[in-house]
């Protein structure tokens, strides 16, 4: 992983939206949306960020 790779993860563990985060001895993980954000790819973050987007979305209309 690169560096810049390395703060992208960070930031984006750091800024998702979710509480619940687990950052003891280096590891990025949230225990919301089940991502490892030291260890799962960029596309499988991205594809499960979108997912629960989407949810989030069909929720808020449904509930109208």
């Amino acid at each position: 992983m690169t560096n810049a790779e390395g703060v992208l993860r960070k930031e984006l563990w750091l800024r998702h939206g979710h509480q619940g985060l687990y950052g003891d001895d280096g590891e990025m993980q949230c225990g919301t949306c089940g991502l490892d954000y030291k260890r799962d790819s960029a596309e499988k973050i991205a594809a499960r960020l979108l997912e629960l987007d989407y949810r989030k979305d069909a929720e808020e209309l449904a509930s109208k």
